[in-house]
């Protein structure tokens, strides 16, 4: 999973009772955690692809910046509404990213995976991402409705974004 994501550090794996649900935590040396429950190879494989995922994109680095963001304005309702939706975004970016390549079967089983790792979990807003985080009954609805944008939707987004760029880089002179 690793070299399909272009991944060449070492990201070890370890099996905890303290974690409630797979997660990746740690910056200078990641480490991904497992719960010391039974896993199917299957889920092991979604969890690994999804927490790779965000490992790739630095999901990590960007929650610690939000976190601290939050840490010094931590009375402002709107950083804490920033940083729930930032959470529940980049979970929902990471399964799409998983589930681009996978069949209907297969997004099911994803699904299954995310329900079966979100049971029986404390709620924490602690700074690790983890596998099944933040709005379970939304990303599952999320991976199961999923389709590959068409090839014209992204064309217009890249042609949107020249022309705001250009209208806004620019000197009017």
């Amino acid at each position: 999973h690793k070299r399909s994501l272009g991944i060449r550090c070492a990201i070890p794996l370890r099996v905890s009772g303290a974690a409630d649900c797979p997660m990746l935590a740690g910056f200078a040396e990641p480490v991904l955690w497992l719960p010391q429950e039974d896993l199917s190879e299957e889920d092991a494989m979604f969890i690994f692809r999804h927490e790779l995922t965000h490992y790739k994109r630095g999901d990590l680095w960007l929650k610690l910046l939000l976190v601290a963001a939050r840490s010094v304005h931590w009375f402002n309702p709107l950083v804490w509404l920033a940083y729930w939706l930032f959470c529940r975004d980049i979970e929902t970016a990471c399964d799409q990213c998983v589930v681009r390549r996978l069949d209907r079967n297969e997004k099911k089983a994803y699904s299954d995976a995310l329900l079966q790792c979100s049971q029986g979990r404390r709620m924490v807003l602690a700074c690790p991402v983890a596998f099944g985080e933040e709005g379970v009954k939304s990303r599952i609805k999320a991976v199961l409705q999923y389709k590959k944008p068409a090839f014209w939707v992204i064309l217009a987004a890249i042609i949107a974004c020249i022309v705001v760029a250009v209208c806004f880089l620019t000197d009017p002179v």
